[in-house]
């Protein structure tokens, strides 16, 4: 990436951080506010948790790239509308050259982050995971001694509000999931009672149809041959009619020809 590479041996205190991140800002074309990315901000963000802790050299805080990157990411987040937790949760957690390669992407949504989190393998190890100090640490004034332990415990009951956050999410995971598997569950099994039902329709269904088919076959036979069988009365008598008109006929035609003879024969007489 162009814009952080210069940026990468960066080390400065709280003041020359918030600075750095605006003008990073401002290089991606980034809504920014320098007003209110200043110290004061830097050191609420890593009270809040939502950045590491500063190295320190005696009383001195020094941050660095991976600071700048998770100062980067929180202001960006944070106009996306996501809580400080959330926010925490992913730059902790999150390695720093994903970090870097996120400011180029769309920002991750909760449930991805919260996914994220369960694949860090030291994640419960890394989450408040403290700072080594480069040199041999010096003594602590009382003060300072008054506010590592201060610090000590914020972290711890940190981490323990985590934790339960974490069984919280678990627990409305394992709800939705089991009010998931019931919906899926009464559905198939209105989905089989439905096809049971239509089924069963349709078999009436359909013997009501054959029936129907049976009765309507059945009657035009039987009015087919009351048809055939009156028909073949007609053609009977139709027969013995044509018989007797024929008859009829023939005898005609013998005594017409009787009547012809009989006037030859009279003719020939003459």
């Amino acid at each position: 990436m162009d814009i952080l590479y210069p940026h990468r041996k960066f080390a400065g205190n709280a003041t020359e951080l918030s600075e750095k991140a605006v003008e990073c800002a401002s290089n991606f074309g980034w809504p920014v506010d320098p007003d209110k990315t200043n110290e004061r901000l830097v050191r609420y963000y890593v009270a809040e948790g939502v950045i590491d802790r500063p190295e320190r050299q005696g009383r001195e805080a020094t941050y660095g790239f991976r600071h700048l990157l998770q100062l980067l990411s929180a202001r960006r987040m944070i106009d996306a509308g996501m809580s400080l937790s959330v926010i925490g949760r992913h730059n902790l957690l999150t390695a720093t050259q994903a970090l870097e390669e996120g400011l180029t992407q769309p920002i991750p949504t909760e449930a991805e982050i919260l996914v994220n989190s369960f694949k860090s393998p030291d994640a419960s190890r890394n989450f408040f995971a403290k700072s080594k100090p480069a040199q041999p640490p010096t003594p602590l004034a009382i003060p300072d001694v008054l506010h590592e332990v201060k610090r000590m415990k914020e972290d711890w009951m940190s981490e323990i509000s985590f934790v339960k956050k974490l069984r919280h999410d678990f627990a409305d995971l394992r709800a939705e999931m089991e009010q998931h598997r019931n919906l899926v569950t009464k559905a198939q099994e209105s989905l089989h009672s439905s096809l049971g039902k239509m089924t069963h329709i349709s078999a009436q269904r359909d013997q009501e149809f054959m029936s129907h088919v049976g009765q309507l076959i059945e009657r035009h036979t039987h009015e087919v041959r009351a048809r055939y069988q009156e028909m073949g009365s007609v053609v009977a008598q139709a027969q013995e009619d044509f018989s007797a008109r024929l008859s009829e006929l023939k005898d005609r035609q013998d005594q017409l020809i009787e009547m012809v003879q009989r006037l030859q024969h009279k003719i020939d007489a003459s």
